[in-house]
């Protein structure tokens, strides 16, 4: 029988995929927001070419009419913020209850729960990457903003006409827009919000372990969804750190995938007779730290069914034949998770043994 420890590992990495749909989700959303007003921002904008004459550039008469554009920029980024700010408090209540449930379901221990209002409070508080949340999309806004305004002085400068002015900025509707150069702000978008999720993930597991030291003794760092992972990550793969002592800070970069996984103290460290449990029980709770663990040696220990949910049913036929190996990580970036998904997901995942 797997340890506790090993438990936890598996249905953690079981997790962390699911979440990573719920991120895509999120991220769609948020992305869905900023398009919709695209369209208000092109039509505001054409409306203030037409009204220019090609090649005079008048910079004063230009930045009063680009501020109802800049207006509708900012506006759209605030709904945003908000949206996700409103999404990231469920997740994280979610977050506290699914790792408490987690660790009761593998071991016979009862955890002290913690307030999720005060860990997304906390999550709010903390900077990853150096930033706020709020600084993200405070400074997502005004790069649009800025890219938008340059693209703009510049094409009246050279003449352009006012479709060339939006194509270059926007791109052509052929190629979904990907060809623009506003593209990037979609890309950085995108990036802010999986990095976020995974920040609030890792403020809501730090203060229920936290909170539960005397029966969790320390985190074990792992990176094991990504074969692609960083060099920063892949050496801290398998690291120990004890509750209380310095670690490495999650997300370590943007798009992280790494997380901690909890390592509960055996019953000697607990202070209990392990003589008054079963044998599976008292075998389970030894604990070691797991060994290090591949995602192809993850995966292939799965169910067909989630086998078939991470890859998809065509290549994971193939992988149970052996004809694909996981060369690389197959990130589920076709799947997308609500939050009332998610939790579905998270009572199979439970409930897996």
């Amino acid at each position: 029988m797997a340890s506790a420890n090993e438990q936890l590992l598996n249905k953690l990495v079981a997790h962390e995929i699911d979440v990573l749909g719920y991120g895509n989700a999120l991220s769609k959303k948020v992305i869905n927001i900023l398009n919709k007003s695209d369209v208000t921002i092109f039509e505001k904008l054409r409306r203030i070419l037409d009204e220019i004459p090609a090649g005079e550039l008048n910079v004063k008469k230009l930045d009063k009419l680009m501020q109802t554009v800049f207006k509708s920029n900012s506006a759209a980024y605030s709904t945003a913020q908000n949206t996700i700010e409103t999404e990231l408090q469920d997740f994280t209540k979610q977050e506290v209850t699914y790792h408490k449930d987690m660790i009761e379901k593998v071991a016979p221990v009862q955890l002290k729960t913690v307030s999720p209002e005060q860990v997304f409070s906390a999550g709010m508080a903390q900077p990853f990457q150096g930033q706020l949340l709020s600084e993200f999309f405070s400074k997502l806004s005004q790069q649009k903003q800025t890219m938008i305004n340059d693209a703009v002085r510049m094409g009246v400068i050279e003449g352009k006409t006012t479709n060339d002015i939006v194509k270059a900025i926007r791109g052509s509707r052929e190629l979904d827009y990907k060809d623009g150069m506003l593209a990037i702000t979609r890309r950085n978008a995108d990036s802010v919000v999986l990095t976020a999720v995974g920040h609030f993930q890792n403020v809501a597991q730090e203060a229920l372990y936290e909170a539960n030291d005397d029966i969790i003794k320390g985190y074990r760092y792992t990176a094991t969804l990504d074969t692609r992972t960083t060099e920063l990550c892949a050496s801290r793969d398998g690291n120990f750190y004890r509750i209380g002592s310095a670690k490495p800070a999650i997300p370590a970069h943007y798009r992280c995938r790494s997380r901690y996984v909890p390592v509960l103290k055996s019953f000697k460290e607990l202070g209990l007779d392990a003589q008054e449990f079963n044998a599976s029980t008292r075998a389970s709770m030894d604990g070691q730290v797991p060994d290090k663990i591949t995602y192809q040696e993850w995966l292939t220990n799965q169910s067909e069914t989630r086998q078939d949910k991470v890859l998809g049913k065509q290549k994971a036929e193939l992988f149970r034949s052996g004809q694909l190996t996981l060369d690389k990580f197959v990130s589920p970036t076709g799947h997308v998770y609500t939050l009332n998904e998610l939790s579905k997901l998270n009572d199979l995942t439970l409930n897996n043994d």
